[in-house]
Parts: C-alpha cells; structure tokens; sequence
C-alpha cells in the first residue's frame, strides 16, 4: 500500500507498467477494471490494518519504526560489506549504497 505523485507523465508510465503486467492475463473489460483497482484501491482490510497500526503509533511511533528499519538495513549493508572485503577484494568492484543495502 502507497502512492506516488508527481508529474502526470510520470503517474501515466506507472499506470502504463501496471496495465502491461496484466495484459495477456485478462480480458479487455478485466484489464480495464484490473488496472484501476491494481493502482487506485487497496484492498479493505489492507487499509483497516494499516490505518489501525499508524493510528496506535502516532508520528513519533512511525519514526522510531522508520529509524529502525534503517538501523537495520544500515547494519546488514555493513556486514554484507565486510563479506565483500573479505573474499572479493581484487576480484570484484562495488559501490556502498548510501541508502538501502543493495550493492551493485
């Protein structure tokens, strides 16, 4: 569950990606109906669990939650990097992410 907003060519390439991921799978009038629901309704419950979750925590809960999760990616990142340096260092080059725990 999200949203995303920004310039209108922007949002009509997301609504295009979503609508290609269902095509082939439905028919016409499925596609249509698919797409809307895929990138405009959540599912109810979705949002019940998610309203309930964010309602409990107020904002601060939501950073403390955000700045753990970070926390957690930082330290998985590092340890990743140390693998790295370990077994690879002249084998294989690779950039520290400054955000995520993806290297690439």
């Amino acid at each position: 569950m999200g949203f995303a907003t920004g310039p209108k060519i922007l949002i009509d390439a997301i609504n295009g990606h979503v609508s290609d991921l269902l095509r082939g799978y439905l028919t016409i009038a499925e596609h249509d109906d698919q797409t809307a629901v895929q990138s405009l309704q959540t599912s109810t419950l979705t949002q019940i669990l998610a309203y309930s979750i964010l309602k409990s925590w107020g904002y601060d809960g939501f950073q403390k939650h955000c700045n753990g999760v970070a926390q957690l990616y930082r330290q998985k990142r590092d340890t990743f990097e140390l693998a790295l340096e370990m077994h690879l260092t002249g084998l294989a080059v690779w950039v520290k992410p400054e955000a995520g725990m993806f290297f690439w």
